[in-house]
């Protein structure tokens, strides 16, 4: 019974037919050129993700003009004015350019912590978010790109 299930269950999933969405596979587009307008760090990442997508092939050239923000406030203090919740909001401005049209798209993703009591760990905690913040965009980016 259990050597059944077993080989039922494999049957399954082997034949549900999953794909990665962004495996860089069935692209219908490379990017030739991205125009960096402001020279900070969070423009540089989502570059650095883009470059996968700049091997040339025969699909579609497109061009791409970004501009990031990145925003960190304090939400909420204490009684004694020390900060309680941080907001960190991130807006990433794109025009996309290919042979037949241009388009522009604003993303904003924004979160929500507290503040913690380590500064070096309230850090690299601001840094995870910032990096998963900016895989959300990059994400958005991708499906937009695609959907042109």
């Amino acid at each position: 019974m259990k050597n059944t299930l077993l080989l039922l269950m494999i049957l399954l999933l082997f034949s549900c037919g999953y794909k990665p969405v962004f495996s860089g596979q069935d692209i219908n587009f490379y990017i030739d050129k991205i125009l960096n307008i402001e020279d900070d760090n969070t423009t540089r990442k989502i570059i650095k993700k883009l470059s996968p997508y700049s091997i040339k092939n025969d699909k579609q050239s497109v061009n791409l003009e970004i501009k990031s923000n990145k925003d960190e406030r304090v939400i909420s203090k204490d009684s004694k004015g020390d900060p309680l919740v941080f907001e960190i909001k991130i807006e990433v401005d794109i025009k996309i350019k290919s042979s037949d049209n241009e388009n522009a798209f604003n993303y904003v993703e924004t979160f929500s912590f507290n503040n913690q009591t380590n500064k070096f760990e309230l850090k690299q905690y601001k840094n995870n978010i910032e990096d998963n913040l900016i895989d959300k965009i990059f994400e958005r980016i991708i499906i937009d790109i695609r959907s042109i």
